[in-house]
């Protein structure tokens, strides 16, 4: 997994762009097995501004996750790897104008 870091994009100026061009209730999924990076993305999510994440340590298979599995979170589970789930939901406050 070393050597994926440097390809990294889930920084926190992108999140920091999300924000901006996300819509009101549009949210942010991010799934991952690697425990170190899940830490990083979190950090990078709270530096960014983003806040009132839920985090799930290891997400619970229902009809609504499986739509967002991709082939390696299908295989990763299948050997029992735990999944590391963070999500975001924008909400602007009914007196903020802005997007």
């Amino acid at each position: 997994k070393k050597r994926h870091a440097k390809n990294r994009y889930l920084t926190t100026s992108f999140f920091q762009s999300l924000v901006l061009t996300l819509r009101q209730k549009g949210k942010i999924i991010v799934k991952t097995d690697n425990e170190n990076y899940f830490h990083e993305i979190i950090n990078n999510m709270n530096l960014s501004g983003l806040s009132n994440l839920q985090i799930d340590w290891n997400l619970p298979l229902d009809e609504k996750s499986t739509i967002y599995q991709t082939p390696y979170e299908v295989s990763f589970r299948k050997e029992g790897r735990t999944i590391y789930s963070v999500s975001w939901e924008k909400i602007i406050p009914k007196n903020d104008n802005s997007n």
